[in-house]
């Protein structure tokens, strides 16, 4: 989607956070049909925040089915099979998938296995996270690439100034990240020569501060 500068970006802290686990980021078009994805083509794909937003709806096949959440600029627990009491994760988002109402779509919860949930400022309780049951399809509505990147030291009172720093939320982000690129290790798919890769990845691009501080930085792509 254009900008007001008339291109598009990826927030820096995105790719930090693949590369923090040995990945690198590039583009990946790919519209794998459901055959190959059924018989040994492992793909890997992570939706966060606004990406695990886009996988409620896709499934639910329902763009309207989002609730509104009071989340945004918060740090929440999450509650898995043990609870977390520690708030780090970094979330800013107004809209989500209320518990009962995930619990109450079949679409959904016949697709997707309920790993966590968080409460928001008004003490609704949301699906934090969810998995694919057949497939490598993962989503997080919270953001695990800000609690390292994202310094969010805006004394203006900016958006990032909750996000929480400690050790124990930077251990939980790369833990995620490790998992991500564990699971994409699995997949096969290669470039065919070492100049391919490398006009591939992501590093090629500007880096911007422009955004700052709402993002640390940005990588920029100049739209044709």
């Amino acid at each position: 989607m254009p900008t007001k500068y008339g291109d598009d970006f990826i927030v820096a802290s995105y790719l930090k956070w693949v590369e923090s686990a040995g990945g690198r980021g590039v583009r990946i078009p790919y519209n794998a049909t459901k055959d190959e994805l059924d018989n040994g083509t492992h793909f890997p794909l992570w939706g966060t925040c606004l990406g695990f937003e886009w996988l409620v709806q896709l499934q639910a096949q329902n763009k309207s089915i989002l609730d509104n959440v009071d989340a945004d600029n918060v740090s929440s627990t999450l509650l898995f099979h043990q609870e977390n009491k520690n708030p780090f994760t970094a979330n800013f988002h107004f809209l989500g998938i209320l518990e009962k109402h995930f619990d109450d779509t079949a679409l959904l919860k016949s697709f997707y296995k309920k790993l966590a949930t968080s409460e928001d400022k008004q003490g609704q309780t949301y699906v934090a996270a969810i998995e694919a049951f057949d497939y490598p399809i993962y989503g997080v509505q919270f953001h695990p690439e800000k609690n390292p990147y994202e310094i969010g030291d805006d004394k203006t009172g900016g958006s990032m100034n909750l996000v929480d720093h400690s050790y124990e939320a930077i251990v939980t982000s790369q833990a995620f990240a490790h998992f991500f690129i564990g699971e994409a290790r699995r997949n096969n798919h290669s470039f065919a020569n070492p100049e391919e890769e490398k006009a591939a990845l992501l590093l090629n691009y500007e880096l911007s501060n422009r955004s700052y501080p709402y993002f640390e930085s940005t990588t920029v792509f100049k739209l044709p």
